[in-house]
């Protein structure tokens, strides 16, 4: 791809550094760099690159892979040339233009036009600390992240410069895709993290309707509640990816030691108490969107359609090894 015009900038040069300097140890990453420059100036084989990576890598890294190339491209102004190129490959390895087309105006632009308009090729949603803008609110002044989920892959490009984000203990590099792999977590000035699982729950989510349960004290431990009642605690109100809480009765809410008597909003990392009763947020939440989205989904009196597949999209996701998505429906 940086060989596609003709020439090899500097600004391509960086980003193949980068590039091979995040992912692999120091002397690995040099010595990868050092065959780049080989193979641009004595020129490779790309039908026969292409076709071993087309049997070696599954769908989903063959999207992260364009997803890069496209980074590549897009390091300096695109040539007719390059989109050719980038055409080729995504023709090799079965992936549609149109989506192609999608990838190329998400990481060309500012990321806006395109997050606007949601897209039936990924779904994605957005980190700020925006309340009303972002789809998950954290209050890192300046914060912007993207999360893009394409087939059964999650990947994450941070937008702002301010903050010191990490995927478990490596550090993200700005406007420079990287994949969270399973059970990752996405680590925030090092004191606030969102687990894989977390970011699941919020795809799927996103476009459900509108939810809430109530949390009483029974028996020396906290639990969800479809009706208030004497014993009832908090509401916990659940609109797409944000959680509020809001004290039913005189308050004992603490919020990241914050005492709190009124409507908040709260993610799952921060830690909550009424009174001496420690509130895992995450545990009842994923609990209520199973007990409430899922049940009202599969209920009688509930006619919607329900899938089961391995993707995020699916209504019951079953975690299994397959390279090619699939699900179904009754």
């Amino acid at each position: 791809m940086a060989s596609a015009d003709g020439r090899i900038t500097a600004e391509e040069k960086e980003f193949a550094k980068k590039y091979f300097y995040t992912l692999y140890p120091e002397s690995f990453a040099h010595v990868l760099f050092e065959e780049f420059e080989e193979a641009f100036a004595s020129g490779i084989n790309t039908d026969k690159i292409l076709s071993s990576i087309d049997r070696r890598l599954n769908n989903d890294d063959k999207v992260f892979l364009l997803v890069k190339l496209i980074e590549l491209m897009t390091t300096d102004e695109v040539h007719e040339s390059e989109r050719k190129v980038l055409d080729l490959i995504s023709e090799k390895f079965g992936i549609p233009h149109d989506y192609t087309d999608f990838l190329l105006d998400l990481i060309s632009g500012s990321h806006n036009d395109v997050l606007h308009n949601r897209s039936e090729y990924c779904k994605f949603l957005t980190i700020s600390d925006d309340e009303s803008d972002g789809d998950v609110f954290l209050p890192f002044t300046g914060l912007r992240l993207l999360v893009l989920n394409i087939g059964k892959s999650l990947i994450i490009v941070q937008i702002d410069k301010k903050n010191k984000v990490l995927i478990n203990d490596k550090p993200i590099v700005p406007n420079f895709a990287f994949k969270i792999q399973k059970n990752s977590h996405i680590w925030i000035d090092n004191r606030y993290d969102i687990s894989y699982q977390d970011l699941i729950y919020y795809f799927k989510n996103l476009q459900a309707p509108e939810s809430s349960f109530y949390l009483e004290e029974t028996n020396k431990d906290v639990e969800i509640c479809q009706l208030r009642s004497d014993a009832t605690m908090v509401l916990c109100e659940v609109e797409k990816c944000k959680i509020f809480l809001t004290p039913q009765k005189e308050s004992k809410l603490y919020i990241n030691g914050r005492y709190s008597d009124g409507r908040t909003i709260v993610n799952f990392a921060d830690k909550i108490f009424w009174a001496n009763y420690k509130i895992n947020l995450r545990t009842l939440v994923f609990q209520s969107f199973f007990q409430i989205s899922v049940e009202t989904k599969l209920s009688i009196g509930n006619l919607r359609k329900f899938t089961i597949g391995n993707n995020l999209e699916s209504t019951i996701g079953i975690d299994d090894e397959l390279d090619k998505l699939w699900d179904c429906q009754d």
